[in-house]
């Protein structure tokens, strides 16, 4: 009888038979999403991950199935990094289940100790998503993806009538005990909220963690009133394709994005998004507080790239982060 992956003996070899026997029972369950079981074994063997329950992506959320692999990384299982064949866009597939990746947001990714610093780190975003909704006439926000809700709380203070959600409990319970918001636990889908209740709803840094961003602007829209707007803060990942692609990407190793992303938007793709959704852009533009290739004249760097794109809108954004605002169409 032959071994049913051709590295086997040597990994047996290498590793001893009782280790190869549990990451073959791992393996198992995982069934036919890890593509490639060979590959799978040996990382898992190495001691690079525990065992996290993962899924497969079939589609880009633009409805195309045509993607292609451009790297594989390590986070808590192997996960893989592929790019959409029509819009461009970046997706991890394998990736995180859902219930993993709130298990991951609740126990690891917030730092519970450090309220204050985390909300004042964010002072210039916060200052310069207002600006986008007071320009605009905006009363009443929804923060998807609040974490302890300190954007919620500055926006009560700024005049709003301001509410978040975010997926982590635990989150939610710290910022309603210390900041006194009001918080859901959930994703914005599993949450009953009232129907067009709001002006606007705004996503920073939070979107790309979405698992079906399709679903979850369809659940915005509903929550929307008739013409209201979303502001989703992104990180850019014009670099990150690029990166990806470099010899050293290849190889098993780290992710061109941040390890918990689950999407890259560059502009484009999250503008093709959003206009296939029903949604109309009206603005993409560089955002405040944010890195950019211009090192210590990042501020006025930032003001000429938006002047710039408000002049041509093809021309390329060159910081990490960009602001996307778009209205609901119908």
């Amino acid at each position: 009888m032959h071994d049913p992956l051709p590295s086997l003996s040597r990994l047996r070899e290498r590793y001893g038979e009782e280790a190869v026997k549990v990451q073959l029972r791992s393996l198992e369950r995982h069934g036919s999403v890890v593509d490639d079981p060979e590959l799978w074994l040996e990382v898992a063997l190495a001691g690079r991950f525990k065992f996290m329950p993962i899924a497969r992506v079939d589609r880009c959320p633009c409805g195309s199935a045509e993607t292609r692999l451009l790297s594989r990384f390590v986070f808590w299982n192997l996960l893989g990094l592929r790019e959409c064949e029509r819009c461009g866009l970046l997706l991890v597939s394998p990736r995180l289940t859902k219930e993993a990746m709130r298990s991951v947001f609740t126990e690891h990714y917030f730092e519970y100790a450090n309220l204050k610093v985390w909300g004042e780190r964010r002072g210039e975003v916060f200052a310069d998503v207002l600006r986008v909704l007071k320009s605009r006439g905006v009363r009443s926000v929804f923060d998807v993806g609040a974490a302890f809700g300190h954007f919620v709380k500055y926006a009560r203070e700024m005049g709003l009538e301001a509410a978040g959600s975010d997926i982590s409990s635990k989150a939610v319970e710290v910022g309603r005990e210390q900041l006194g918001v009001e918080l859901h636990a959930g994703t914005l889908d599993e949450l009953t909220l009232p129907e067009a209740s709001v002006d606007a709803i705004v996503s920073l840094d939070a979107f790309y963690y979405v698992p079906e961003p399709r679903a979850e602007l369809d659940a915005m829209r509903r929550l929307l009133k008739p013409g209201g707007i979303i502001v989703l803060r992104l990180r850019n990942c014009l670099w990150s394709r690029g990166r990806a692609r470099l010899p050293a990407f290849r190889a098993v190793n780290r992710s061109p994005l941040p390890a918990e992303h689950l999407w890259g938007f560059t502009p484009r793709s999250i503008s093709h998004l959003l206009e296939i959704s029903g949604w109309r852009v009206e603005e993409c533009q560089p955002a405040a507080y944010s890195k950019s290739l211009f090192g210590p004249l990042q501020t006025a760097a930032i003001t000429l790239n938006r002047v710039v794109r408000q002049a041509w809108h093809r021309a390329p954004i060159l910081t990490r982060s960009f602001n996307v605002v778009a209205r609901r169409a119908n």
